[in-house]
């Protein structure tokens, strides 16, 4: 990230578009320095510190991952990351080649392929708010693999009285780790003059 300060404005190279928008909404409230101003060494690297950090904290979003500003129970706005449509999307793109390709092979040969990447999907976004978008995607990877088995058959439908959920995970052995990992809470500090 380079600073530049010409004729009043401060310019901002190395931000992605989105990035550099929001840094020059958030630079516009501040104050900046006039060119004729002259600042020392010490002067400049804290006010670039400063308009640094407040760039840094408006326009942080982990990749793959929607930013929504909600209201928490306790009445208080906060942030709530959800996996974007267009990383569903492209799973679902690559499950779906998946599942034409090997249209002839048996079930459990697709269900060895596409676990790996359900895992590795689910495991990237399991630590967000993503429960509603697992939801979707258990049911829809439900639904190919009923397709497929009906489709073998020669038989029309899902086979919902057919096949149990239970069968297809325990049995066919299907991906079904779709949990939220949730970080453990820092354990609390001993009380002043306990003895351990």
């Amino acid at each position: 990230m380079v600073f530049r300060l010409r004729d009043g404005f401060l310019g901002l190279w190395g931000f992605k578009s989105r990035q550099a928008k929001i840094g020059w909404k958030s630079l516009s409230q501040n104050q900046l320095p006039s060119s004729n101003q002259e600042l020392t060494g010490q002067q400049w690297e804290s006010f670039l510190r400063q308009i640094k950090d407040e760039l840094v904290s408006n326009t942080y979003r982990p990749m793959g991952l929607r930013k929504k500003e909600i209201l928490s129970r306790n009445q208080v706005w906060r942030p709530q990351y959800t996996p974007r449509l267009k990383k569903r999307k492209a799973l679902f793109v690559k499950l779906r080649e998946i599942f034409r390709r090997f249209m002839s092979q048996p079930v459990e040969r697709v269900i060895e392929l596409i676990n790996p990447i359900l895992r590795g999907w689910v495991n990237y976004f399991a630590v967000w708010h993503s429960s509603r978008c697992f939801a979707f995607v258990k049911d829809w990877v439900e639904k190919k693999i009923r397709r497929h088995l009906m489709r073998s058959r020669k038989r029309p439908g899902f086979g919902w009285k057919r096949w149990s959920k239970t069968w297809f995970y325990e049995g066919l052995g299907l991906y079904n780790g779709y949990r939220l990992h949730r970080l453990a809470p820092l354990p609390k500090a001993s009380p002043a003059g306990a003895v351990s």
